[in-house]
């Protein structure tokens, strides 16, 4: 073998080296944008659960939210369907957001197949309760795939 063919060879080694690592950089930084948008997701999504908690549970925020303005829609839903006070219904809408929030967390997550069965079948009981009669006019607050996941399992396909 000659010189010039160990140089040649020696370019193709090193252009096959450089197409490889491109390669390699692409895929870890596609797989850090998506751990990214997951995490930010996941950040939103707390940020939502915290606030739907404090109005939920807090002793000051909670009477507030009751007197103040015309009750959104899921809220009636609440009083009406269980004779419940304005007060009431605020705190039970906040809980109930609070919950699907993390289940619709949880299953963006990569979960073992029966962590999701878990996960499809609180749904599923949550559903058959007084959420489901909340779920009608509450599903806008969450994202589209979580409310057509639900209104399926409603539906009874899973």
């Amino acid at each position: 073998m000659t010189w010039e063919q160990i140089g040649a060879l020696g370019e193709i080694l090193g252009a096959i080296g450089v197409i490889t690592s491109v390669l390699y950089l692409a895929f870890q930084v596609r797989s850090e944008r998506e751990a990214t948008i997951a995490n930010t997701r996941q950040l939103r999504q707390n940020g939502a659960r915290a606030t739907s908690l404090a109005m939920a549970t807090s002793e000051q925020l909670t009477p507030i939210l009751a007197k103040v303005g015309q009750p959104p829609p899921m809220v009636v839903v609440l009083m009406d369907a269980f004779d419940l006070d304005r007060e009431e219904a605020h705190r039970l809408h906040g809980f109930n957001i609070a919950v699907l929030r993390q289940l619709e967390t949880n299953l963006r997550m990569d979960m073992e197949p029966e962590e999701r069965e878990a996960a499809f079948e609180t749904i599923r009981v949550l559903m058959s309760g007084q959420v489901g009669v909340w779920w009608l006019a509450a599903k806008p607050l969450f994202s589209r795939s979580f409310a057509e996941l639900v209104d399926q399992m409603m539906g009874g396909d899973t």
